[in-house]
């Protein structure tokens, strides 16, 4: 079968969603073609764009994050690549911006054309209701463009339902996969960053922008202060508020509980921290708890939409109603100040790690392809053993 997949960012998490499910889809036998944008790619993915170059076929194609007319030119950029190497049998966009443009291009053809949304625009609780009501209407309309539409958790497929519209027969819910066997993990002395720190090692990993919500991490130690145990923070990422947060640390004087590290794979030395921490507005299986839990790392996470189906509470992390900064301080200070909480919450991840598989998601996207009977509609009530 020939597949084509189409996305306008190939970065964090999105980016790892696409390798993994092409990289599968290769090893099925499908012949796989990536399209993506140009300005927002990682190392990790042009990694995998060198591994695989030759076997996947991939192009780069112009498109802007931000809605404008230069998409009606991608637009037509994709149509003539589908021309020119295609039929596809499946047409697969990712992202509000890929998935878009993947369906308009597609319009007319026979291909099955699939949306994976990674979260829609309007699940941001911070949106204007002008703007909400806007993309509501763009995301009903390219939904009667859609044969599949792909949640990656369970909020996302009912917001599909419910706030969208999208017919339940076009709904599956294919919650994130990872797989960490092929990353080269990295001995802690070759993180320099890490300082050979004796205290307990917390490290938050996203862009650092409002969706990540990186201010609250910053409320959170300052509630915490310096007594107890001794901690630091690494500060995984980049991104536009950096400089207002390296301000903010130094208004809070939490310049000796911070490690500021830039962008990193932090595939490769998750495992040497004691704890992840997630501080998001919103998430629809976010990669980061994935990968922290297939490394064995324990997790404190904003309550976010797919994080339930990562963390059982209590029991490899803690789930903290959204936005209760006061909540979360407490249950990091708890578990930093008591040895045998941690201890016994990275015991416990330790025995979920290999839970969480790549190779499961692809199985149940193939079931979408193929359109197996029972698997396309919304199946949302019994998903404890998703990731078993």
């Amino acid at each position: 079968m020939k597949y084509l997949l189409v996305s306008e960012t190939v970065t964090a998490g999105v980016g790892r969603h696409v390798a993994s499910l092409a990289e599968g889809l290769h090893a099925k036998g499908f012949d796989t073609h990536i399209l993506h944008g140009q300005q927002r790619i990682d190392p990790p993915f042009l990694t995998f764009c060198k591994k695989f170059c030759g076997r996947i076929y991939f192009a780069s194609l112009p498109m802007s994050r931000q809605i404008s007319l230069a998409d009606i030119q991608s637009i037509f950029r994709v149509r003539r690549y589908i021309k020119k190497n295609g039929p596809f049998d499946i047409i697969h966009g990712h992202s509000a911006k890929g998935g878009a443009i993947a369906r308009i291009a597609a319009i007319g053809l026979p291909s099955l054309k699939v949306y994976t949304p990674h979260a829609f625009p309007t699940m941001d609780p911070d949106i204007g209701l002008a703007r909400r009501m806007f993309y509501t209407c763009i995301e009903w309309g390219l939904g009667q463009l859609t044969d599949v539409l792909i949640a990656v958790s369970p909020g996302e497929a009912l917001h599909a339902k419910n706030k969208i519209r999208i017919p339940v027969a076009k709904i599956a819910m294919v919650p994130n996969g990872v797989s960490l066997s092929s990353v080269d993990f990295e001995p802690a002395e070759a993180m320099p960053f890490l300082d050979n720190f004796e205290g307990i090692k917390i490290v938050f990993v996203g862009r650092l922008w409002p969706q990540k919500a990186p201010e609250r991490l910053l409320d959170v130690l300052a509630k915490l202060g310096n007594e107890g145990r001794p901690y630091k923070v690494w500060i995984i990422g980049e991104g536009p508020l950096q400089e207002s947060l390296i301000q903010k640390q130094d208004e809070l004087n939490l310049n000796k509980n911070i490690v500021w590290v830039g962008w990193q794979d932090a595939r490769r030395f998750i495992h040497h921290f004691d704890l992840l921490v997630l501080t998001s507005k919103y998430e629809t299986s976010p990669i980061t708890l994935l990968e922290a839990g297939a490394a064995g790392t324990p997790i404190l996470s904003m309550d976010v939409d797919g994080a339930e189906l990562i963390i059982e509470q209590g029991y490899n992390g803690y789930l903290i109603p959204n936005g209760d900064i006061a909540a979360f301080a407490e249950t990091l200070s708890t578990i930093i100040n008591n040895s045998d909480e941690l201890s016994r919450l990275k015991k416990n991840a330790a025995s979920l790690k290999w839970t969480l598989s790549s190779d499961r998601m692809l199985e149940q996207t193939l079931s979408c392809y193929l359109n197996k009977p029972g698997h396309i509609g919304l199946a949302l009530a019994d998903h404890s053993s998703t990731y078993k």
